[in-house]
């Protein structure tokens, strides 16, 4: 809603609103409108006026209280009334906050009861988002929705109204403008309050709307999709009433399946053109040839021809099974998921630190690739798994790698390792997965996938190469 206005007249279902722009407009009354009331609206709720009656009614005989009325009005709309992007906030209570590009809060929605009375209790009106959030906190330890020592997680959510204005995209760091807001309210959670951990996500415009339509936050319908993939399905009604720390400590108590704890963390990929990442990488980094030879995979050592498959049957090393589920399914998608179960087969201990696995793909654009990673049941999201994309020779189903390595980490014989992760274009553009070669449609579950590689010491040890 980009629109503002103060309600000047109401007549039996319509209601006459003065713009910001000095004029007047006909809207459909509301329930809950009265003379004097601050609203917004869009486009669309604006009625289609037979006469300029309502531009001209008693302009003469109360210009006194429309002058009242457009003193206070530009008093109270700020110049910079576009939303900029949507946050979450979820503890529960369960809200959210639209923001300009000043990250200051235009508007506030309640999902839960308790969110409304912490909402009526705060001036919310252009301050920043930041300072709204721990306004928020401190309500929900008044009102008694955290515990003052009890730990507390809260899940801070956040999707951009339109990527194409964050024309900001990237920057020395390799972050974001919003990536870099989330890592600074979680800082100011952590900072303030030793008992509570700030989880932030990011996601898409499309995947708040989905939300909206179970009236339901974005980063709550995140986990509902997560556990629905996990096989641990929850109703939307059940995934709305649970607070954010039960929702993750049931996730961490079904040990067979662990869940993300959706902390992504946005690293720019060395491809073509280089961006630095926010993730660690390790300190050699791969060389692109121009010109590689049909068929030759650049900057890494010969390889085996196309349809060697190496399984599990490496005698007396280290063996290990890669099992792989696709979340997004269909052929046109804004991110690629990558995630994997490694599982180890073998008889002796896996150092991760030696391992590689690949994800094969074909890109038809030259454009920055982005690189997130959710969750790892070995380490820290954030510092423990790196990625970077490499450029092979084109072939049918695939001009290109993801190569995710490890920092740390180590899997005993009859173990796993779960890294949950995605891709995406700087610009959210969607990849077309039709011909790539490691995508995976129509399993339900983690399932053994030969068309992901993985590598230790270099060597390769389970799938299929498309070379």
């Amino acid at each position: 809603m980009n629109n503002y206005g103060i309600v000047y007249d109401i007549r039996n279902d319509k209601a006459v609103v003065l713009t910001q722009n000095r004029s007047f407009v006909m809207i459909q009354k509301r329930e809950d409108m009265c003379l004097g009331q601050k609203i917004a609206f869009d486009d669309k709720d604006i009625c289609t006026l037979k006469n300029n009656h309502y531009k001209y009614v008693s302009i003469g005989a109360g210009i006194a209280a429309v002058c009242v009325l457009l003193f206070v009005f530009f008093r109270m709309i700020p110049a910079n009334t576009d939303i900029y992007a949507y946050i979450a906030v979820d503890i529960n209570p369960s809200m959210e906050f639209c923001i300009n590009r000043d990250y200051k809060v235009l508007k506030a929605v309640a999902f839960n009861d308790d969110a409304a009375k912490l909402i009526n209790d705060i001036d919310l009106t252009l301050r920043p988002i930041e300072d709204v959030v721990m306004e928020i906190i401190k309500g929900s330890k008044n009102y008694g929705y955290i515990g003052v020592e009890e730990k507390t997680d809260i899940l801070i959510s956040a999707a951009l109204k339109n990527a194409n204005n964050e024309t900001n995209a990237s920057n020395s760091s390799g972050s974001s403008d919003i990536d870099k807001l989330l890592d600074k309210i979680e800082k100011v959670i952590e900072d303030n309050n030793s008992n509570i951990d700030g989880k932030t996500v990011r996601l898409t415009l499309e995947e708040r709307e989905a939300a909206s339509e179970f009236d339901i936050s974005m980063g709550k319908y995140d986990y509902f999709l997560k556990l629905k993939e996990q096989g641990k399905a929850k109703s939307i009604d059940e995934i709305a009433t649970m607070k954010v720390s039960d929702l993750i400590n049931s996730i961490a108590t079904n040990v067979a399946t662990p869940a993300p704890t959706l902390v992504p963390t946005k690293s720019y990929l060395q491809n073509d053109n280089i961006k630095a990442s926010s993730s660690p990488m390790p300190e050699t980094s791969p060389i692109v040839t121009t010109q590689p030879k049909d068929g030759e995979l650049t900057n890494s050592p010969p390889k085996p021809t196309k349809g060697t498959s190496v399984e599990n049957t490496v005698e007396n090393k280290k063996i290990i099974k890669l099992k792989h589920y696709n979340e997004k399914q269909e052929l046109s998608s804004q991110a690629i998921r990558w995630d994997f179960v490694l599982e180890n087969t073998g008889n002796e201990l896996i150092n991760l630190k030696n391992v590689k696995v690949r994800y094969y793909f074909k890109e038809d654009v030259d454009k920055t690739i982005n690189f997130s990673v959710y969750y790892y049941s070995l380490g820290e999201e954030k510092t423990d798994v790196n990625g970077k994309v490499y450029n092979i020779a084109k072939l049918d189903s695939t001009n290109r790698y993801l190569e995710v390595t490890f920092e740390k980490g180590s899997i005993s014989p009859g173990e796993s390792a779960w890294v949950f992760g995605e891709i995406t274009r700087e610009d959210w553009t969607k990849f077309n997965q039709q011909d790539d070669w490691s995508f995976y449609q129509g399993n339900l579950a983690f399932s053994d996938w030969n068309k992901m590689t993985v590598y230790i010491s270099n060597e390769l040890v389970w799938g299929i190469e498309p070379y």
